[in-house]
């Protein structure tokens, strides 16, 4: 069984609650392991990358990461689901944006991190 928690606008069970109601750092971190996965894809790092030069629609996305408009949705809904991008319909077209410039300054410590600490990035 599962429950709508109006906190975090995600869906809960009842184990979840529980440990949520005992331990409240524990709707954070859940939030934070939500960003961590998001950025778990380098197509999603892509799109971020891409994002982060300016509004694009998913059209658009889909052919700069040479992939199907249908993979590239479901690789935008983690990113709006995790709270990295936004978007709005204009006629039959969705354009993205990244949901703020804290992002951009997300995306470059992963950077740097991973510059500093993985061989292969250097």
């Amino acid at each position: 069984m599962r429950l709508y928690c109006k906190i975090c606008y995600e869906h809960w069970s009842l184990r979840d609650l529980k440990l949520a109601i005992n331990n409240p750092k524990y709707i954070a971190f859940n939030k934070f392991a939500q960003v961590a996965s998001a950025l778990g894809s380098s197509k999603r790092l892509e799109i971020l990358e891409h994002l982060a030069q300016g509004e694009r629609s998913i059209d658009v996305l889909a052919q700069l990461l040479g992939s199907t408009l249908a993979n590239t949705s479901q690789h935008l809904k983690r990113l709006r689901e995790a709270g990295l991008v936004s978007s709005r319909k204009v006629g039959k077209f969705v354009f993205c944006r990244l949901s703020g410039d804290s992002v951009i300054d997300l995306i470059s410590a992963l950077q740097r991190t991973s510059e500093e600490h993985v061989a292969e990035v250097k």
